[in-house]
């Protein structure tokens, strides 16, 4: 028998995760370098108060083996966590690793191996070498490539055999709702979008590439962030907005990391930009090239479309009310259906095989 008797598969695995820079804290210790993240504010917060609660987060540097053992007891098989660059490379660009970082993490491994969880490592979720962002602007410059590709080789290679997923970016797509939270850079325009999206996903592509070459025995892919979005009626009007809004929130991303193509519709998104001085000659090649071998989800909520009524740049934003559902206390809407039809829709699109959970996929 293939399922449980609750209809999962026998070999699924439950499990959640984690991001380094709102769980590990420390950017002093340990040979750790700045990040974008360590001097972050939140707009409309004491900005003292925030640089210690980004410093510190859930101090999870220093309760590393405790943290592990609690989520040993909640029964979770699988971990989800990202590698933080800058306990790699503090300044992002350095020859030779930091030997203490890559130590951490070591150790890591070998509390989830000692529990027997499954290691899953992201290598980057919004926490950026704060150097090479005052260096040539990150994510801006086509030298992102070469540093990130030589962060990701020093760890794929470190974490050979141990390591047997990995994930590029966390949620790669929602640089097109919070440029500056993602990279440090807060986009001008759309065509600046465009570029920062572009160089995320030429770092991708070679990453998958990087990890097939160095360990033919592991597997990677790309994360999207997104929503279930039904239109508020079946007026064709907002029909064709919420086919829109899903196509530059969300298809139109896939369609690049697992076929490595840009869209029309997609395309269409970034009216204006001149794409000629963004993609050079080979770079639809490079992400052609990248075959990743799963994808991965992350879903919030259902959302509402109703034509010319949402500002479309935050989550919060895309809401119409859906009178046929409940709310929480953040108006998000509470829709278990949405999770079920985002996840048979994606399957529909792009056929991978995939296990499921509420945080992402293998």
């Amino acid at each position: 028998m293939f399922f449980d008797e609750k209809g999962f598969k026998k070999d699924f695995k439950w499990g959640s995760s984690t991001n380094a820079q709102q769980f590990e804290g420390d950017h002093g210790q340990g040979g750790k370098g700045v990040s974008i993240a360590d001097v972050r504010v939140i707009p409309g917060a004491d900005k003292e108060s925030n640089f210690n609660e980004f410093k510190i987060a859930s101090d999870h540097y220093h309760h590393m083996k405790e943290d592990i053992k609690l989520y040993a007891e909640m029964g979770f098989e699988i971990y989800r966590f990202t590698i933080a660059w800058t306990r790699i490379f503090p300044n992002g660009d350095e020859i030779e690793a930091n030997p203490e970082g890559i130590a951490f993490y070591s150790a890591m491994l070998d509390e989830l191996d000692k529990y027997n969880i499954e290691p899953v490592a992201t290598l980057y979720a919004y926490d950026l070498p704060l150097n090479l962002l005052e260096k040539y602007r990150g994510f801006m410059s086509r030298e992102i490539i070469k540093d990130f590709t030589h962060y990701a080789e020093t760890v794929i290679k470190a974490f050979k055999g141990r390591i047997k997923y990995w994930i590029p970016f966390n949620e790669q797509n929602f640089i097109d709702l919070d440029s500056e939270y993602m990279t440090g850079y807060k986009a001008k325009n759309r065509a600046e979008v465009f570029q920062l999206q572009h160089h995320f996903n030429l770092c991708y592509a070679k990453t998958t590439n990087l990890v097939h070459e160095i360990d033919p025995a592991a597997k990677v892919g790309g994360n999207l962030g997104n929503v279930c979005l039904y239109p508020l009626n079946c007026d064709p009007v907002n029909v064709e907005a919420t086919d829109e809004l899903a196509y530059k929130s969300g298809y139109g991303f896939a369609d690049v990391l697992f076929r490595g193509v840009y869209s029309g519709i997609f395309i269409k998104s970034y009216e204006g930009t001149d794409f000629s001085s963004i993609v050079l000659d080979d770079d639809l090649e490079v992400l052609k090239s990248a075959s990743p071998d799963f994808m991965a989800l992350c879903y919030y909520l259902s959302a509402a479309i109703e034509a010319n009524s949402f500002e479309d740049r935050a989550l919060n934003g895309v809401i119409t009310k859906n009178p046929y559902i409940d709310a929480t206390e953040w108006k998000w809407p509470i829709d278990p259906y949405g999770f079920k039809h985002y996840l048979h829709d994606y399957y529909h699109r792009y056929q991978f095989i995939i296990n499921y959970s509420t945080n992402w996929t293998i």
